[in-house]
C-alpha cells in the first residue's frame, strides 16, 4: 500500500499540480482487529509502514480522522453480504475471550467487527468525497483487506468487502450509472471480480503477480 499511495500521489501531482491534494482518510479504530500472534494482518502493517509514508508527505495530502461508524456503514455491508455473514461475524466478534476463526486464515476478536464498520465507512467517505468534491483524489487507509471476502464468507484475512460496499454506495446512494474498479494488488480480488460478474454497471480489472 506504501508504494501504492506514493505512486499515487506522484501521478496525481504530475497531472494536475494546482488541483487540491489527495484526501487520506484514516481511523484508529482499526488497532481493534487483531489476529492471533504472528499472524501477517496486524497493526503494524498500518501503524508501521503506511502512516510514516503518509505523514512524512506534508501540504501534499489532507487528512481526515474517523472516531466513529458512520450510521448508514452496515447498511452499506448488507448490500453486498448476506445477513447470515454478518450476523456470523456479530456474534464472533461478541466472544468476550480469545478469537472466533472464520476461515483457514482469518480471525476476529471481540472488538473486530466495530474495526470493520469504521473500515466501511472510510470507503464510503472516500466516494462522498470523490463524488461530492470537484476534484481531488480521496484515498481510504483501511484495515484488513476487503477484496477476497465474497456474499456469504470471509477468505484470504478479509471479512466485509470494503471495495464492493463503497461501489454499491457509489451506484445506489449517488445513482451513478458505472463503476470502473482497478485491484492493484498481489493477489487477484476473487471477491470483487465476483461481485463485478453478479452487476454489469461494474467494471473490473485487476493488476496482480
Amino acid at each position: 500500500m506504501a508504494i501504492s499511495l506514493a505512486l499515487l500521489l506522484a501521478a496525481t501531482h504530475a497531472l494536475a499540480p494546482s488541483q487540491p491534494p489527495v484526501t487520506l482518510h484514516y481511523t484508529p479504530k482499526h488497532r481493534l482487529h487483531r489476529n492471533r500472534r504472528g499472524h501477517p494482518e496486524h497493526p503494524g502493517r498500518l501503524d508501521e509502514f503506511i502512516l510514516p509514508t503518509a505523514r512524512n508527505l506534508g501540504d501534499a495530502v489532507a487528512w481526515r480522522e474517523l472516531g466513529a461508524p458512520r450510521s448508514d456503514a452496515l447498511d452499506a455491508v448488507l448490500r453486498v453480504h448476506d445477513g447470515d455473514h454478518v450476523a456470523r461475524v456479530e456474534r464472533a466478534s461478541a466472544r468476550r475471550f480469545g478469537r472466533a476463526r472464520l476461515g483457514p486464515d482469518t480471525f476476529v476478536n471481540r472488538r473486530s467487527h466495530e474495526a470493520f464498520l469504521c473500515g466501511v465507512s472510510l470507503w464510503l467517505d472516500a466516494v462522498d468525497g470523490a463524488l461530492n468534491r470537484s476534484s481531488g483524489v480521496e484515498f481510504a487507509l483501511s484495515r484488513p483487506p476487503g477484496h477476497h471476502a465474497g456474499r456469504a464468507s470471509a477468505d484470504g484475512f478479509c471479512v466485509y468487502n470494503y471495495c464492493a460496499a463503497a461501489a454499491a454506495h457509489a451506484l445506489d446512494v449517488h445513482k451513478c450509472d458505472w463503476v470502473a474498479i482497478l485491484d492493484w494488488d498481489a493477489h487477484h480480488g476473487n471477491g470483487v471480480a465476483a461481485y463485478a460478474d453478479e452487476d454489469p454497471r461494474i467494471c473490473y480489472a485487476s493488476v496482480h503477480q
